[in-house]
């Protein structure tokens, strides 16, 4: 299990929970190894070794067979895309409501578009709302945004 976050409390809590072996149904135990690469516990945007940091991180987020990641997640919507998977979405509990389904399984590996582009034209004339329909929904994580699915 590979962990991206700035924060280590995440790892440490994981690490902590798969650590001992569980016994699986078939009765043999089964341990789960946790990673974390980095764990910078403040963003520093204007520090071009955490950035490169944080595209490591991505890019090894995109070799997952299966991702889990948090809502509005930059890194969730790159690597997913980038993994050519459909990510589980842990969904964001705004004002402190977690939501009635916590987690769900995006609709495409887009990412969201946290701000659609209102009037869209093509070729300078507008676009075929009805066409578009067909190829947009609102976020899973965002009811604001839209991403494209097929």
């Amino acid at each position: 299990m590979f962990i991206a976050s700035l924060y280590s409390d995440y790892y440490k809590r994981l690490w902590s929970w798969y650590s001992t072996p569980h016994v699986a149904k078939g009765g043999g135990a089964t341990r789960v190894s946790v990673f974390q690469r980095t764990h910078e516990e403040r963003q520093a945007t204007e520090n071009l070794a955490h950035n490169q940091k944080a595209l490591m991180e991505i890019y090894l987020l995109s070799f997952s067979e299966e991702l889990v990641t948090s809502g509005l997640s930059t890194f969730g919507y790159v690597s997913s895309g980038l993994a050519g998977i459909r990510p589980a979405i842990l969904l964001t509990a705004f004002n402190h409501m977690v939501p009635e389904t916590p987690c769900q399984r995006a609709v495409s590996m887009e990412p969201c578009n946290l701000t659609p582009p209102q009037g869209l034209k093509c070729r300078d004339k507008p676009a075929n709302e009805e066409d578009l329909a067909r190829h947009i929904k609102v976020c899973e994580d965002f009811k604001d945004g839209v991403k494209f699915f097929d």
